[in-house]
């Protein structure tokens, strides 16, 4: 689907490096996966962080004068990460298209647990505040 694969890692407390834990799980995960190599785009874990990690993603992006991404999220983030990728990066003029991920909860299983059920009403409660916090007063 892409000749690159990238996948933001958080930088660690000090801003400086990629977080160790996170980069290992990345790599592990990747190499399970077969996506072949992968390149990580450090990007900071300061509120809100969606935004910032999609500030920074374009930042990088642009400087690799990539035009185009997939976005690959969670099922239950993906409307969320679709709007914020699409208002950050759409502003440099870089196409995004968004790609959720069903885990083990889905949409035909959400309400067979009290956590499926919390995770619902978070990400629907985060998706209102980027809706009509973050992307109405915050985006630039």
């Amino acid at each position: 689907m892409a000749p690159r694969v990238l996948v933001p890692i958080a930088l660690d407390r000090n801003g400086r490096k990629l977080n160790d834990v996170a980069q290992g799980v990345a790599e592990v995960m990747a190499r399970i996966s077969g996506v072949g190599d992968v390149e990580f785009v450090p990007v900071r874990q300061v509120e809100p962080i969606t935004l910032n990690a999609a500030r920074d993603a374009r930042e990088f992006l642009e400087n690799q004068r990539i035009r185009s991404v997939i976005v690959v999220t969670p099922l239950f983030r993906s409307r969320r990460s679709a709007l914020v990728y699409a208002a950050t990066l759409g502003r440099a003029g870089i196409a995004v298209h968004c790609v959720p991920v069903q885990g083990s909860r889905g949409v035909n299983n959400w309400t067979a647990s009290w956590h499926g059920i919390q995770q619902i009403v978070e990400q629907w409660m985060k998706l209102q505040y980027y809706r009509f916090w973050v992307l109405a007063f915050r985006v630039a």
